[in-house]
């Protein structure tokens, strides 16, 4: 089913997902791009919908702040093709991490409304599959 999918390769000589992130800018650099990781099995659309609903024009990202942990999720996460630059320069300043990119005002950070942060649990392990435990990326 996935064979006719397009894909991008991560760019080389950066980790974690950044280098996905930033291989999508390069790829599709007037592109915006709603992120979603592989590993969120609760995702639910009112999660996309909710998120969606928090892009203004004054954003480049909307990284949301999960209310269980306090952490950024970068891997659930909407980031406008304004968001170029900011990307560009945190993999060129040697950034490894996406959660970086909150670290300024063009960033947009609301707190996950409660009903909603399961979505934004990920899951690294099928026997976290029953967890109930704090979500994080």
């Amino acid at each position: 089913v996935l064979r006719d999918t397009p894909r991008v390769d991560d760019l080389p000589g950066v980790q974690g997902p950044l280098a996905g992130i930033g291989a999508l800018i390069r790829e599709r650099p007037f592109s915006s791009w709603l992120v979603l990781a592989c590993d969120l099995p609760n995702l639910q659309a009112p999660a996309i919908a909710w998120l969606l609903n928090q892009r203004t024009g004054r954003y480049r990202a909307i990284i949301a702040k999960n209310p269980s942990t306090g952490r950024s999720e970068p891997l659930l996460a909407w980031y406008d093709y304004r968001s170029g630059p900011l990307i560009e320069n945190l993999i060129a300043s040697g950034g490894s991490r996406a959660r970086e990119l909150v670290d300024n005002e063009l960033t947009s950070q609301p707190w996950i409304p409660d009903d909603l942060a399961a979505s934004w649990r990920n899951v690294n392990y099928p026997e976290e599959l029953g967890s109930r435990g704090p979500s994080g990326s």
